[in-house]
């Protein structure tokens, strides 16, 4: 039990600084990146990403178009760093207007988001999610 525990630990440092790094330019741009590690070997781990005003309260205000280009490429080295095709649920997509849209990693990556959707893609995402499946 002792080495499993090692290794979470490893995993979480790890995946921290992956994270870090590969969303180093949202970071810049005032996006916030939360890690939940911890429970990604029971399946509760996620990584989201949002942006938050000076008083702390989530934004509504930015769009798929501005953060393409930097979730995509994070999402293509998760897999090929870590193997995520099987460690990653759904990527959720949530709005300013309370609905939230569910992809595959496949959909992301190939860029097929608001693919059959009638969600404009230019405006108003609150935040992106991306899970791991419950076990």
């Amino acid at each position: 039990m002792k080495y499993i525990k090692l290794f979470e630990d490893h995993f979480e440092n790890n995946i921290q600084d992956f994270c870090d790094t590969y969303l180093a330019y949202l970071k810049d741009e005032g996006f916030d990146i939360y890690i939940n590690s911890s429970g990604w070997f029971d399946g509760q781990g996620e990584i989201t990403i949002l942006r938050r005003n000076e008083n702390g309260f989530i934004l509504d205000d930015y769009s798929w178009d501005e953060v393409r280009d930097h979730v995509i490429p994070f999402l293509q080295m998760l897999y090929k760093e870590y193997n995520y095709d099987k460690s990653i649920d759904k990527i959720l997509f949530f709005t300013s207007s309370a609905k939230t849209i569910s992809k595959s990693l496949d959909d992301v990556i190939n860029d097929k988001v608001f693919a059959l959707t009638n969600m404009p893609i230019n405006k108003n995402l609150k935040k992106i999610t991306i899970k791991k499946p419950s076990n």
